[in-house]
């Protein structure tokens, strides 16, 4: 072999050694998601992009955001999405109120992959939580109820629970059915107290607490509306010196007392799982709903010891 000959056999095993260390990094597919929300990106949007990226996937991303309005929600859906299907591989639904909308409008002419939805059976989305249908599949944020009840009950006694009920979420008519059941059990009662989802409103609403006067303490449900107000909600319950129980961490992060809470980053990573099963030839019937195999109990140990007349030791183990 001639001098130059050996150069440019060199060069080429370099090229395709040089090839070949690039591939684990090259993406393996290439998918296009529209994303319709009802309050914004959250982590569980950001888990889902981040999860398809580790997949290897190269991700092209379109946001339609309700911002907490059902007309809006249905502009978007009847002209926006409707007028743009065809350039989506994937439809990703953030909550149940979208969910439902989005399974109405496509009727399942497009994969459809839903996240942070309390209990889709109920909610008539999906007939059963051991596969999907009609070409919908997604994830459930929701944390039993028992699991949230003994975790309060280790700092809270619980005997009166006032119970936030926003009556236009389908999450929280449920949620309060569940804990109403699981207070005839536990020997405890249920205040439902109904927050009308108006930013003019719901203060005043917040406000009949204090016609309550042996509260042990106020439950938040994971519902869109409190949480996207749960800053001035947790100030208004905790300045009354009440302790709270909730299922959502943006409540802990605003104060809440006491929680067991699923990780949306963690359910966006879940709903991208999905994706990937489905691009890998599973069928959305074989896909169960998927849930937070580890969601987290936490306690606010500043405003626990804030609140000194509510609870019986301070002592948080």
């Amino acid at each position: 072999m001639s001098h130059r000959s050996s150069r440019v056999f060199k060069k080429t095993i370099g090229h395709f050694l040089a090839l070949i260390l690039l591939i684990p990094f090259m993406p393996a597919y290439a998918t296009s998601v529209a994303m319709v929300l009802w309050r914004g990106q959250t982590d569980a949007e950001l888990g889902f992009i981040e999860g398809l990226e580790e997949l290897g996937y190269s991700v092209n991303i379109t946001v339609f955001d309700a911002d907490q309005d059902k007309r809006n929600l249905a502009k978007i859906l009847r002209k926006d999405l409707a007028a743009n299907i065809d350039e989506f591989d994937y439809v990703y639904s953030f909550g149940t109120t979208v969910t439902k909308a989005v399974q109405l409008q496509l009727k399942g002419t497009k994969p459809h992959v839903f996240n942070i939805v309390n209990n889709p059976v109920k909610s008539g989305i999906l007939p059963s939580e051991q596969g999907g249908q009609h070409n919908t599949a997604g994830v459930s944020n929701r944390v039993l109820l028992q699991e949230q009840i003994n975790s309060a009950r280790a700092v809270i006694p619980l005997e009166d629970i006032v119970f936030l009920f926003n009556p236009r979420e389908a999450n929280s008519t449920q949620q309060l059915e569940k804990l109403v059941e699981l207070g005839k059990v536990e020997n405890f009662n249920v205040i439902p107290l109904r927050i009308r989802p108006d930013e003019d409103r719901y203060m005043s609403d917040l406000e009949k607490i204090r016609e309550h006067q042996s509260i042990s303490a106020v439950y938040l449900p994971a519902d869109s509306f409190l949480i996207s107000n749960s800053k001035p909600i947790l100030d208004f319950i905790n300045d009354e010196n009440i302790p709270s129980v909730c299922a959502v961490s943006k409540f802990l992060k605003d104060g809440c007392t006491v929680g067991v809470v699923s990780d949306y980053y963690a359910l966006g990573k879940l709903a991208a799982s999905i994706v990937h099963q489905r691009e890998e030839g599973k069928e959305f019937s074989e896909i169960p709903v998927q849930f937070d195999p580890a969601p987290v109990p936490s306690i606010n140990t500043d405003k626990l010891e804030s609140i000194t007349s509510r609870f019986v030791s301070s002592e948080i183990d």
